[in-house]
Parts: structure tokens; C-alpha cells; sequence
């Protein structure tokens, strides 16, 4: 049952430390020959063995949001506007913002008694959003920095396909659209 955990939950990063720090634990038994080179080999198998779905989903989903990634951080460095102004952006895509100069804030910070009015920005990021799910909404004020009405879809959804059947329900694109708050009170900090 253990061995099948990293196969069924593939997106905790905890059972690829748990297997380095076994390895790292069995290695110097096997160095020093208490261990027969037999008995290592299996050991690392039955630990490294159940990580390689998880491995595998991972880097599939990595070369295909990899296009995905490439336009969002051209699109981003190419957003002149945002530089020394206060944006709320996910911490997900913070190194994606912070080339541009802006002051980042997380959104999960946010609270009822942050002045809304301050924030010059806010980022709505797609990724790992169940795919065709609508973006949440912002609060009143902000508009989209392309001029474009309503929410939009931020890019084309990107899902994890292996031999043309969809792996995961989840959008993997890096697309974020970026709203701009029409009655920005300055430069003051929410």
C-alpha cells in the first residue's frame, strides 16, 4: 500500500526526499559490504520504482506548458506599465513579475482591511484551474490592461496529453490576464 501512494498523489514533492534521504541512509551499508550488492539493488528499486509515474507526469507536464511559459514571459516583460507600481499577483508567477520592477504582493495576504485602492495591478493566473473554469472575479474597478471586456480565458487552455488522451482535468498554461485599477489612489502600500 505505501508503494502505491507517490503513484496515486504524483504532485507531492515529499516522496522524492523521502526516497533520496533512503538511499542516502542504505548507501554506505552497501559501500562497506554489509549490505550484498543484491539486496541493495532491490532496495532502491522498491524505492525509486513507485516515483517514476509521478516523475514521468511531471516532466510531461513540463514540456507542455513549456510554450505556454515561454509566451507569458515575453508577454510580461514586454508590460512596461507595471514597473514601481504595486501589483497583487499570485505566488506562483512572482519571478515571472519580478523582472518588471513592480512591488509584488500575494494575494492570499489580502484581507478586509486592505485599501483596494492602493493596488495599481491584480494578476489572474489560469494554472492548475480545472480546465474550462471561469477565473474568479475581481472586485470592482479594475479593468483588463488589454482593453478587452469581461474575463476572458488568459490563452488557450493548456492540458497534460500522452497519446492523445488528456491526463489531467487541470489547465497547466502559464497565461495571466492583467487588470489594471481604474481609481488607483497612488503609491501607497494596501
Amino acid at each position: 500500500m505505501v508503494l502505491g501512494v507517490p503513484a496515486a498523489f504524483p504532485h507531492q514533492g515529499n516522496y522524492y526526499a523521502a526516497a533520496a534521504f533512503i538511499a542516502v541512509v542504505l548507501t554506505p551499508y552497501a559501500i562497506r559490504g554489509r549490505m550484498g550488492r543484491g539486496a541493495f539493488g532491490i532496495s532502491m528499486a522498491v524505492v525509486f520504482l513507485p516515483l517514476l509515474p509521478a516523475l514521468a507526469i511531471t516532466v510531461l507536464q513540463r514540456i507542455e506548458a513549456y510554450p505556454s511559459f515561454q509566451q507569458e514571459a515575453q508577454r510580461v516583460a514586454s508590460s512596461a506599465d507595471l514597473a514601481d507600481r504595486l501589483a497583487v499577483v499570485p505566488p506562483t508567477h512572482y519571478f515571472l513579475f519580478r523582472p518588471t520592477g513592480a512591488r509584488l504582493f500575494n494575494p492570499a495576504y489580502l484581507g478586509p482591511t486592505h485599501d483596494l485602492r492602493a493596488v495599481d495591478f491584480q494578476v489572474v493566473c489560469r494554472t492548475a484551474l480545472p480546465l474550462g473554469a471561469p477565473l474568479e472575479a475581481l472586485p470592482p474597478g479594475f479593468v483588463r490592461m488589454d482593453g478587452d471586456a469581461g474575463m476572458g480565458t488568459a490563452g488557450p487552455p493548456v492540458p497534460i496529453v500522452l497519446f492523445g488522451r488528456t491526463l489531467m482535468a487541470r489547465d497547466w498554461g502559464w497565461g495571466c490576464l492583467i487588470f489594471r485599477n481604474a481609481g488607483a489612489a497612488g503609491d501607497r502600500r494596501p
